[in-house]
């Protein structure tokens, strides 16, 4: 059987091609965006020596072999990634060396936030997650003097919120952030219901790229347990999943939010994404007379929030502290949003018929699942045109370079 009688067998329509394409888009893909890439690079360099005749660029250019090579390693090491991240799921690596390093040094303990082994040291098979325990956890680091933190920053968004936040150095280097909001015409009740609407928290935390509510417990004191995905535009930094248990307690004029990190079954561990299951987030909300002067009441939010998010803690700390004003500027126009709907249902200070999960029934799981497609998919644009964009410079380097 000769070569034209081989291509004669093969099917070569649209359809055909098409579904190779689909079989093989895993392998395809990282291959296509960085040869886009390498062609885009090498027009570029074309580009700069044409306008500037070739030698300027090269006589400011350092040594150029060994830039080369490292251009070229630099070109096949994240070719290489991205092949092994389209056949292996992410962590493959990580999981491996932990594995190994665990049976090294014979550690098996998992050190735990204090409030989480309070609970389990008291807590029965079928109690809820959150107890009165955590609640004594999160008034005791309310009494903590403001000595014992940095801070962070102290500024007014116009006349609509005040924010000031600091944090402090745990045991085993890990960090404690501490926040004290006070937002305008807002009360107690309608912040509560503001931090706990997990479809309106999409609207302002735009790395949450999903949400689920895994079970209702009593809607009174808002039980649940939560599933969260938030995705990250680094191209370096895995999605990381939390399962959040919360509840709130109402004593005199003040409500307390508690939400930790739990397990729960309908959410197992799953390989390819890296599970937060060192959280908390607490905070105590508390109508006040408004700082501005206005006849408007006005919101005192203290919140203490810790969570080992599995990189260098203090590369987390300062993503924390230089990415926090931006994050609670664009909270602040969707907090007066959510107030003025909420009072179209209810009055500033009353019990909001329609909270989030209201319409799930207590105690049964829920399958409410809700998703915003755009941010994964922005996501996933974003780390193309990083790769396609990292190709060009270094093929750049390597046409531009002179070997000496």
């Amino acid at each position: 059987m000769g070569p034209g009688s081989v291509l004669s067998g093969m099917d070569f329509s649209q359809g055909a091609i098409w579904h190779w394409f689909a079989d093989n888009h895993a392998f395809l893909g990282p291959i296509l965006i960085w040869l886009f890439g390498a062609v885009f690079g090498f027009l570029l360099a074309g580009l700069f020596g044409i306008f500037s005749k070739g030698a300027a660029i090269i006589r400011w250019s350092p040594p150029g072999a060994g830039v080369r090579r490292a251009a070229l390693m630099l070109h096949g090491f994240v070719l290489a990634r991205d092949l092994w991240y389209s056949y292996f799921q992410r962590g493959t690596v990580r999981r491996f060396l932990q594995s190994l390093y665990a049976k090294l040094t014979r550690s098996q303990s998992t050190e735990a936030p204090v409030s989480q082994k309070t609970v389990e040291a008291q807590a029965g098979p079928t109690e809820w997650p959150v107890t009165e325990a955590d609640l004594d956890f999160l008034k005791s680091r309310m009494t903590l003097g403001d000595g014992l933190f940095k801070k962070i920053l102290d500024k007014e968004l116009g006349d609509a919120m005040k924010y000031y936040a600091s944090y402090r150095i745990l045991p085993g280097n890990k960090t404690e952030y501490k926040s004290v909001t006070i937002a305008r015409n807002a009360t107690a009740e309608e912040m509560t219901d503001f931090y706990l609407d997990d479809n309106y928290r999409t609207k302002w935390d735009g790395m949450i790229s999903r949400h689920q509510i895994l079970e209702n417990g009593p809607v009174e004191d808002r039980r649940q347990v939560v599933h969260w995905v938030r995705s990250f535009p680094v191209p370096c930094l895995t999605d990381r999943e939390y399962v959040i248990a919360r509840r709130t307690f109402v004593e005199g004029d003040t409500i307390y939010t508690l939400s930790k990190s739990t397990e729960h079954p309908d959410a197992p561990k799953r390989p390819d994404i890296v599970r937060m299951d060192e959280f908390y987030s607490m905070w105590s909300c508390r109508t006040i007379k408004c700082p501005w002067g206005s006849d408007q009441p006005a919101c005192e939010v203290i919140l203490f929030h810790h969570e080992q998010f599995k990189i260098p803690e203090r590369l987390a700390r300062f993503a924390a502290c230089k990415g926090m004003w931006g994050f609670v500027k664009g909270l602040g126009p969707y907090k007066k949003q959510f107030v003025e709907e909420r009072r179209k249902l209810c009055k500033p200070d009353g019990v909001n018929p329609q909270p989030y999960g209201y319409d799930l029934k207590s105690g049964d799981p829920a399958r409410k699942e809700n998703e915003d497609p755009t941010t994964p998919q922005n996501n996933r644009t974003m780390k193309r045109v990083r790769r396609s964009a990292i190709a060009a410079a270094a093929t750049m380097i390597v046409v531009m370079m002179k070997p000496k």
